[in-house]
C-alpha cells in the first residue's frame, strides 16, 4: 500500500486512485480466488485506509456495494458471492459513514423491499445491517418506527408469509430496543442477545401473534415440540410455558388438539422441573413484549423457593385424618421438598423441614424422597445421614409406634410399606 499523509491532495489523489484500481477489484473477485491469505491481506489494507484518515475515499467507492448489500440484490447474495459479502459486512462495520448514509434511505420502505425477497435465515442479514448502522451513529424516531411495524407485523399475520412477519418481528424488536432508556451499549448487548436467541424467540412471537414466524409449522403443537426437544431452550421454557397456557383457548379447537395439547405442556413441565431456569432473557423479553409477558408470567410463572415453603408449611398442617389421606399428603410433601431441592435451595434446608416432623412422618416423606431423588448426587451423597438424624426423632419419641395426628388422635401405626416400587432402603443409601 503506498505511503500518504492526511489532508495532502496529491496523497488522496493518490489513495483514491489505489482504492479503484487496485482494492474494489481485488475485492470482486474474493469468491472466484477462494484465497484467504489474499482476503485477510486485503481486509488490512482497506481498514489501514479507515484509520489512516481517509475513511470517507473508501466510503464512497464502497457506496455502489452497500446498495447492493441492503436491498439484497440477488446477484450478491448468490451462493457463490459469500467471501464479498463478508467483507462488504466488515468494511460496514468499521466504516465511520455508515450511519449517516444509512439514514438517507427511508427505512419502511427499506423493510418493505425485503419482506418481498426474504427467505429463510436472512434474518441474521437483518440484525449485522441494523448493528452495523446503529454502532455508527444511525438514528430514528423508534417510538414512532415500533408503533408502525407492529401494526404490518399484525398485518403480516393475516395475509403474509412466515418469512415477511418475521422481518417485521425482528424490526419491531429492535425498534423496542433503540426506544428504550437504556445507555447505547447496553441497547448493543441486548440487541446481539436477541440476535443471539432469535432461533427461540421467533415461537415466543409466533405464540404470542397467534401465528407462525419465522418457521413454516402445521399447527402449534409443533412449535410446543421444539421448545421440549432443543435442550438450549430449556432455560428458557418458562417464558414459552407462559404464553403458551395463556392462548390455549386459542390453539384448542377440537377433543383431539385438547389431548395434544396437554401432551406437549406435560413435556414442556417436565423440561422446567428437571432444569434449572435462567432469567438470562427476561429483561429482552419485558422489552419485546411489555405488557403481555409480565401479565402471563404473573399467572403462570413456576413457584419460587418461598411459594413452595408456604405450600409444606400448608402441608404439615393438613396431614391427614385417615391412611389415605396420610399416604396422598406424605406424597405431596416429598414432591414440594423434591422442588425445593431442584430451586438450588441447600440439602441442609431440606433436612430442618424433615426434621420438623414427627419420626412416623419423616420417615414416610424420607422414603418417598429417596424414591423421587436416585438419580441426584446431592441427596444420595447425603442420604444416610439424614436418615440417622431421623433416627435420633424416634429414640426422642415415646410414643413408639404411636403415630401422632395434627387433630390430637392417636392409633398404632400399621402402615409398613408405599404403594410405589421402592428399592431395598440400604441399597438405595449405599
Amino acid at each position: 500500500m503506498p505511503q500518504y499523509q492526511s489532508g495532502n491532495l496529491y496523497a488522496e489523489e493518490r489513495i483514491k486512485s489505489y482504492i479503484h484500481s487496485s482494492l474494489i477489484p481485488r475485492m470482486t473477485i474474493l469468491d472466484a480466488t477462494k484465497d484467504f491469505e489474499e482476503s485477510s491481506k486485503l481486509r488490512n489494507e482497506m481498514h489501514a485506509v479507515f484509520k489512516g484518515g481517509h475513511a470517507h475515499l473508501l466510503h464512497e467507492a464502497m457506496i455502489q456495494f452497500y446498495e447492493k448489500y441492503i436491498h439484497f440484490d440477488t446477484e450478491l447474495f448468490g451462493h457463490s458471492r459469500i467471501s464479498l459479502r463478508l467483507e462488504i459486512w466488515n468494511l460496514m462495520e468499521a466504516d465511520p459513514y455508515f450511519g449517516q448514509w444509512f439514514e438517507n434511505n427511508d427505512l419502511l420502505e427499506l423493510v418493505e423491499s425485503w419482506c418481498c425477497g426474504m427467505t429463510e435465515s436472512q434474518y441474521n442479514t437483518i440484525f449485522h445491517l441494523m448493528k452495523c448502522a446503529l454502532n455508527n451513529g444511525y438514528d430514528n424516531d423508534w417510538e414512532k418506527l415500533s408503533d408502525e411495524f407492529r401494526i404490518r407485523l399484525l398485518s403480516e399475520v393475516e395475509c403474509g408469509t412466515p418469512w415477511s412477519r418475521e422481518v417485521y418481528a425482528v424490526m419491531n424488536g429492535i425498534c423496542m430496543i433503540c426506544k428504550s432508556s437504556l445507555g447505547e451499549s447496553e441497547k448493543m448487548q441486548l440487541l446481539d442477545k436477541m440476535k443471539n436467541n432469535w432461533d427461540f424467540l421467533r415461537y415466543l412471537y409466533s405464540v404470542m401473534f397467534r401465528q407462525f414466524i419465522g418457521c413454516n409449522y402445521r399447527n402449534f403443537t409443533q412449535v410446543a415440540n421444539m421448545i421440549h426437544f432443543r435442550s438450549a431452550y430449556h432455560p428458557y421454557a418458562h417464558l414459552f410455558y407462559a404464553v403458551f397456557v395463556e392462548r390455549a383457548d386459542e390453539f384448542v379447537k377440537r377433543k383431539a388438539d385438547q389431548k395434544k395439547f396437554d401432551e406437549h405442556l406435560k413435556k414442556i413441565e417436565e423440561v422446567m422441573e428437571s432444569t434449572p431456569k435462567s432469567d438470562a432473557l427476561d429483561a429482552l423479553c419485558d422489552l419485546l413484549f411489555p405488557e403481555e409477558l409480565s401479565e402471563y408470567l404473573a399467572k403462570h410463572r413456576p413457584k419460587d423457593a418461598r411459594q413452595l415453603r408456604e405450600e409444606i408449611a400448608q402441608l404439615r398442617e393438613e396431614l391427614g385424618e385417615t391412611t389415605r389421606q396420610m399416604n396422598q399428603q406424605v406424597q405431596a410433601m416429598a414432591d414440594k421438598m423434591k422442588a425445593l431441592l431442584e430451586a438450588s435451595v441447600p440439602i441442609e434446608e431440606i433436612e430442618q423441614e424433615l426434621l420438623m416432623l414427627d419420626y412416623n412422618e419423616a420417615m414416610e416423606v424420607f422414603k418417598q424422597l429417596n424414591t423421587l431423588l436416585l438419580n441426584n448426587q446431592a441427596w444420595m451423597n447425603n442420604a444416610k445421614s439424614i436418615r440417622n438424624r431421623i433416627y435420633q426423632l424416634k429414640n426422642a419419641s415415646k410414643g413408639g409406634d404411636t403415630y401422632n395426628y395434627a387433630s390430637g388422635a392417636t392409633h398404632n401405626d400399621e402402615r409398613r410399606t408405599l404403594n410405589i416400587k421402592q428399592e431395598n432402603e440400604s441399597n438405595l443409601l449405599e
